[in-house]
């Protein structure tokens, strides 16, 4: 059931109708899902509810020909990759403006929208680095909470870091934290063309031991069962860790999410989809993109085709690594 004390506060408040509206269908929505949850057991109703959205969004098990799979979910690869994930000012981190159902990808399946606090590159760094964690057989572990089966990472803060190719210390410990705190708080939202809708965030549960300095997170099953499992391998993780700068990191996932070796448009599209700040220069943006591009060439993962001339930029990939776009 809704929190009514909740909305019946937001009221008092002068809050948004339609925003109340939004919260209670939400919590209602929660409600049902947990209530399915715990009939069906957590990960066996992951697997249900990912099958029943791939089925409507490809009858048969096949997406059209023009779709390919991102991250987050298909969509045609000419609107290009769109991520919660952006370079962000040690400002911009340090106050964090609230996203309200942003269009990840919308196409004749449905929509897909990102609501919660706008995530930098770091926070994504962190989820990749976890992901690649929990699909390791090695470092997975399964248990069960509240008589709930879950799939977890817990391990030493450092190892993490490790992964991510940062040093041990309570800088970087403080800094993962914020990061859990932040993915805790998404909610990615699918709304299907049969109007069904289903929402599940980035992690669920964490815990972190000062003492021990382990770290134990929770991924949201419906989420890793829908768009992640399987997508990420330590080397990817270790090979973008490696690259300088956020810019550069997000112009890595734009690139690697696209199935061809060569793309090429306007430079204005590229800047949106790593979601650069717009309201730079144009001659700044420039250079943002050409120090991004000259990283990746350095790096091993664009060749020296690669550039921007005019309003064209070209992205020339010397071999695909990450594991982005799925059959």
């Amino acid at each position: 059931m809704p929190d009514k004390k909740k909305i019946a506060k937001l009221k008092e408040l002068g809050a948004d109708p339609d925003r109340l509206a939004k919260i209670a269908e939400r919590d209602a929505l929660i409600a049902r899902e947990a209530a399915a949850a715990g009939r069906l057991g957590l990960e066996a109703h992951a697997r249900k509810v990912a099958a029943e959205v791939r089925a409507e969004i490809a009858p048969g098990g096949k997406l059209v020909p023009e779709q390919g799979w991102l991250s987050f979910a298909p969509m045609p690869s000419d609107l290009c990759r769109v991520s919660p994930f952006a370079p962000m000012s040690k400002a911009e981190v340090a106050h964090r403006p609230w996203v309200d159902a942003m269009t990840i990808a919308k196409s004749s399946w449905g929509e897909l929208c990102y609501t919660g606090p706008r995530l930098s590159v770091f926070e994504e760094d962190v989820f990749l680095a976890l992901l690649a964690l929990i699909d390791d057989p090695a470092e997975r572990r399964e248990s069960e909470v509240r008589g709930m089966p879950t799939t977890a990472w817990k391990g030493p803060l450092r190892q993490l870091l490790g992964l991510m190719g940062l040093t041990d210390g309570a800088s970087n410990y403080g800094r993962v934290k914020r990061a859990l705190r932040y993915m805790r708080a998404t909610t990615f939202e699918i709304t299907l063309k049969s109007g069904r809708v289903n929402g599940c965030g980035l992690i669920g549960n964490y815990d972190f031991d000062p003492k021990t300095k382990e770290v134990s997170v929770t991924v949201d099953p419906v989420f890793h069962e829908l768009y992640s499992k399987g997508s990420v391998t330590r080397l990817d993780v270790e090979r973008r860790s490696k690259l300088a700068g956020a810019v550069t990191k997000c112009l890595y996932r734009f690139v690697m999410s696209h199935k061809g070796a060569r793309w090429d448009g306007h430079w204005m599209t590229v800047a949106r989809a790593i979601n650069l700040d717009l309201s730079q220069p144009d001659k700044e943006l420039r250079r943002l993109l050409r120090g991004a591009v000259a990283g990746m060439i350095k790096a091993g993962i664009l060749a020296k085709g690669s550039a921007l001339k005019g309003e064209n930029l070209a992205l020339v990939r010397v071999a695909r690594t990450l594991a982005h776009s799925r059959p």
